[in-house]
């Protein structure tokens, strides 16, 4: 039997990109956050992974980041590439050391700051 793929949501599609970055890195911070909740009796905090951004490094070619469903160009060439290393350097990377950075890290409703880079 083959598993069941949820119904598409035609208003918002999006081919693959970086699923850790896009998709599972915020999901395991809202999943990690309802599991406590739940445990705790407390409400739980819908799946809200805003805002969608993409940054691809092809290579020699230089880099590209976009942001929204649409897939709005921000970023391009040497810049794009220095945002596309940071994210693989240390965005994806949580903090070890300082109590206060892990858990703003760990905060569900911060995911990617976009919003500081893009304007």
């Amino acid at each position: 039997m083959r598993p069941q793929i949820p119904p598409r949501r035609p208003q918002k599609t999006a081919t693959s990109s970086c699923k850790v970055a896009s998709t599972r890195y915020p999901l395991r911070k809202f999943a990690g956050y309802n599991a406590a909740a739940d445990l705790l009796g407390l409400p739980q905090a819908p799946f809200a992974p805003t805002p969608y951004a993409t940054c691809l490094d092809p290579g020699a070619a230089g880099a590209v980041a976009t942001n929204g469903w649409d897939r709005e160009v921000q970023m391009t060439g040497n810049a794009a590439k220095t945002l596309k290393q940071q994210i693989n350097a240390e965005w994806i990377y949580p903090p070890l050391d300082e109590a206060e950075a892990i858990l703003k890290h760990a905060d569900y409703h911060q995911t990617w700051p976009t919003a500081e880079i893009f304007g």
